[in-house]
């Protein structure tokens, strides 16, 4: 029997949580379903457990390939699936049990091509930190590429109805993604993968549809919470920005005010992700006032301050336009 689902789930050195998350696939209520664990090079024995896990359940098949990152591997997960639809899992997270059955059933009443469902992050002890919002609501034709492909710029701080550009709350039909070779860029070419694979399969969607039940589970793991600076994200995130602009000239939205201030506010969390960094790194002070005066720094805080923004934000935008670099510091320090 064809699988209705083949969720595609790139494996690299995360054994201590990839039972959680295949468990939460093959307990999943609807059952015809496909799991495709890519084993992207793993050095931890994560490959050597996907092919224990397949020897357990035959719905399960495994691919061992050389490290190239995340998208190239997902790559291979989609050539490798079989099932109508495609959906993406991180290998440290895991879905809702009853995901696949809420998934499907909303696919199948609206006919929709793609279906972006709910998420919450949370703690490693299932602590909820955030459950962004959703709003059911179906796109056709022209809505799909004027209205929905606007989260895929970024989150908008003044509209909360659909949140999250990331390829894993999604669900795909396989056939668009086969027919119009869609495919992941690698993570280490550019900033984020999975808006650009968003974006490619939008141009072919014809109907993209929402569902507010939380699916997805992304746990905020302590070990993938680094100090290490990422000297060059800043200069990504002003690249990949420019890139996002030339998407929205070719959808023909480059002058909705949505883009913009998606744009901006996806600087802005590279800011706050700066600062953090470097308030956590060594010289940081000193690292934090040299980035205080970047003129893309200044500019993307002097739009951000005309909107609204909760106090903590408010008051980092404040002292970054000022250039209080201790007090910027502190701000990094307390979140580090």
């Amino acid at each position: 029997m064809t699988p209705d689902i083949s969720i595609v789930v790139p494996v690299y050195n995360t054994k201590e949580y990839l039972t959680r998350c295949v468990s939460s696939l093959i307990r999943q209520t609807h059952a015809n379903i496909e799991i495709c664990l890519v084993d992207d090079g793993s050095t931890d024995g994560s490959g050597r457990l996907c092919d224990e896990l397949a020897e357990a359940d035959s719905r399960i098949r495994v691919l061992h390939k050389e490290n190239e990152g995340q998208g190239i591997a997902r790559n291979e997960g989609i050539r490798m699936a079989e099932g109508e639809f495609v959906a993406f899992l991180d290998s440290d997270d895991y879905w809702d049990l009853d995901g696949c059955r809420k998934i499907l059933e909303r696919l199948r009443e609206t006919g929709a091509d793609l279906c972006a469902f709910g998420y919450c992050k949370e703690n490693e002890d299932g602590t909820v930190l955030a459950r962004p919002a959703v709003r059911e609501d179906c796109y056709r034709g022209e809505e799909v590429r004027k209205g929905f492909v606007l989260h895929f710029f970024g989150d908008d701080p003044l509209n909360d109805d659909l949140r999250g550009v990331s390829a894993c709350m999604s669900c795909f039909r396989r056939s668009v993604i086969t027919e119009h070779n869609v495919h992941f860029a690698s993570e280490r070419k550019v900033l984020s993968e999975d808006t650009i694979f968003n974006l490619e399969f939008c141009r072919y969607c014809k109907m993209a549809a929402t569902l507010p039940a939380v699916i997805y589970h992304y746990v905020m793991r302590k070990a993938s919470h680094t100090h290490r600076v990422d000297e060059n994200r800043m200069e990504r995130t002003v690249n990949f920005c420019g890139l996002l602009r030339k998407y929205a000239e070719e959808y023909g939205i480059s002058k909705d005010p949505g883009v913009d201030i998606r744009l901006h506010n996806t600087v802005w969390i590279t800011v706050m992700e700066m600062i953090r960094q470097y308030a956590g790194a060594d010289h940081g002070r000193k690292k934090i006032r040299a980035f205080l005066q970047k003129k893309e720094v200044q500019e993307n805080a002097a739009y951000m301050a005309k909107l609204p923004m909760n106090c903590k934000q408010k008051a980092l935008c404040c002292c970054i336009r000022g250039k209080f670099s201790f007090a910027v510091f502190m701000m990094g320090k307390l979140h580090a």
